[in-house]
């Protein structure tokens, strides 16, 4: 990504207004990620983490879970993790909260939870169709941190890199930060490392030296 580009986007953001609040500005984290700005991507990813369990809730109103673990992850606020799970399991009685989206959600807060009640149907389900590609990935990512099968999980996160730039050149993630940066892969290299995977991908998308930044404050204790 362009150093200009995500300047300029930075310039050109208007505070939000909207009962939101900052609920979006993940997207300005995204961009100091990338500029190599790792304390105030952090902030901003943790004042955007907390803002998000305040209502209204977009990720739940927008069916995107996924924001909810994916920003706890990047904003180093792993000891919230109880109250993901909490959210997560209310959300399971919307329409939407079996969505593949939701499926990818559980599934990791069960991992960093150190849960395997219910980690094994979340992956089942994110694996039953193999055209959706990016379930498929993540599927396969998951279980390969949980066999500790580094080679398989490289494999997976490749292939879920490859779906985001997909999206990210010609699909809905275009024209934001969101497409410049693949959270969930971020998540997933992150956790790994918690596992003690070296992760040596080196793509885009993926910027592992924000990863280095979280994992040099000290592990998290997991709950």
């Amino acid at each position: 990504m362009e150093r200009s580009k995500i300047t300029k986007y930075l310039k050109t953001y208007k505070k939000r207004t909207t009962p939101y609040r900052n609920q979006l500005d993940f997207q300005l984290a995204i961009c100091y990620t990338l500029l190599g700005e790792y304390d105030q991507a952090q902030r901003l990813y943790e004042n955007n983490f907390l803002d998000m369990f305040a209502s209204p809730k977009l990720w739940k109103k927008s069916g995107q879970p996924y924001w909810l673990i994916d920003i706890c992850v990047l904003s180093g606020r792993l000891d919230l993790l109880a109250d993901v799970k909490s959210e997560l399991n209310d959300y399971k009685s919307d329409k939407l909260g079996n969505s593949p989206a939701a499926l990818y959600a559980n599934a990791m807060t069960d991992l960093l939870l150190s849960s395997k009640s219910d980690i094994s149907i979340s992956i089942f389900g994110l694996l039953k169709d193999p055209r959706i590609k990016i379930c498929i990935a993540l599927g396969e990512a998951l279980n390969s941190i949980i066999a500790n099968n580094q080679p398989a999980f490289e494999s997976a996160l490749i292939n879920l890199l490859e779906v985001h730039e997909g999206q990210a050149t010609r699909g809905s993630l275009r024209s934001t930060p969101e497409g410049w940066l693949c959270m969930s892969a971020m998540s997933l290299a992150y956790v790994a490392q918690l596992h003690n995977f070296q992760v040596k991908v080196v793509n885009d998308y993926l910027n592992l030296g924000y990863l280095e930044f979280l994992l040099l404050r000290g592990k998290p204790t997991k709950h």
